[in-house]
């Protein structure tokens, strides 16, 4: 994992899909919103992993609720994502609470409230990625 002072500003988001024979399939997107729609066309369970410019992972995007026809109906949609790879005691989870997306930060087991309207998971994951570099 890289320091705060050698981390770069790009960032890529690398969609991770698990195979029952073999290693699966991984590919890479500039924003979230472009994974995500990616791994909802897949039907199938998988990961975001924020990754810098040398692959190391920063913060990590998980479905964690969907809705949709099953898991293997068509027009599957990630509501929610749960945020991992963040600093100890931290949690975090991103919603569509309708109009926009926002933000759930749990520290040191201390819950807050929904904040926040984004228009994306990409918005709400450069505000939580802000918010925990000002942290540090």
């Amino acid at each position: 994992m890289l320091t705060k002072n050698q981390r770069t500003s790009k960032m890529y988001f690398k969609v991770l899909i698990p195979s029952t024979i073999g290693a699966g399939t991984t590919k890479t997107f500039p924003t979230v919103s472009e994974a995500r729609e990616f791994l909802d066309s897949q039907n199938s369970d998988g990961e975001i992993l924020e990754v810098d410019e040398v692959g190391n992972a920063v913060l990590t995007l998980r479905p964690y609720i969907q809705t949709g026809e099953g898991r293997l109906g068509l027009n599957r949609e990630t509501v929610a994502y749960e945020v991992h790879h963040l600093p100890t005691g931290e949690e975090a989870w991103i919603a569509n609470m309708g109009i926009f997306w926002q933000l759930l930060r749990r520290t040191n087991g201390i819950q807050g409230e929904w904040a926040g309207d984004y228009r994306s998971p990409d918005e709400a994951l450069t505000a939580l990625r802000q918010m925990v570099r000002r942290a540090a």
